[in-house]
């Protein structure tokens, strides 16, 4: 900045190119997927490999239900499906773990998918957590220190956190 040049930076390093860059362009075999300010790639990943390349995403399959929401393991999310999936049965459905929602079961709430803690890291401000569905798929979850000392395990996503993108039936 102070010299008043730009510079091309190459790295491999997701938080190192997100802190000092004014864009970040996202290369895959040589391609580039998407070019954007460091909050828009992370915030709207072009495609579910910019999702997971770029941070840490929770990749789950979904299908599209009743009334057009999305399902996930069972459970209906409350996410705008893009236009251009509307027609495919199979989506990829992208969260990142600071936008899964973990609060106690006797709480109840719409949308939300049973689990079990499976396994925990204390960060200082954060707890990163395994949960493990009754589906056996294993979620992180990014909660804050505080929240976590009031904590059972049953996990939804926050409203309109996932991003979608089609995938195969498996």
């Amino acid at each position: 900045e102070r010299l008043g040049t730009t510079t091309v930076f190459v790295t491999h390093d997701q938080e190192e190119a997100l802190s000092i860059s004014d864009r970040v362009a996202v290369m895959e075999r040589g391609r580039v997927i998407q070019v954007g300010t460091p909050v828009d790639v992370y915030f709207h990943p072009a495609d579910s490999f910019v999702a997971q390349f770029i941070g840490t995403s929770n990749r789950l399959n979904g299908t599209v239900g009743p009334e057009g929401h999305v399902v996930v393991q069972g459970a209906p999310i409350e996410i705008a499906v893009p236009s251009t999936l509307a027609g495919h049965p199979h989506l990829l459905v992208c969260v990142r773990p600071e936008h899964v929602e973990v609060f106690r079961a006797a709480e109840g709430r719409r949308g939300a998918a049973e689990g079990r803690l499976v396994a925990r890291s204390f960060l200082g401000q954060m707890v990163r957590a395994t949960i493990a569905t009754t589906e056996d798929r294993s979620i992180l979850a990014d909660i804050s220190s505080e929240a976590w000392l009031k904590l059972d395990v049953r996990v939804t996503s926050a409203a309109g956190a996932p991003h979608t993108f089609t995938a195969t039936a498996t």
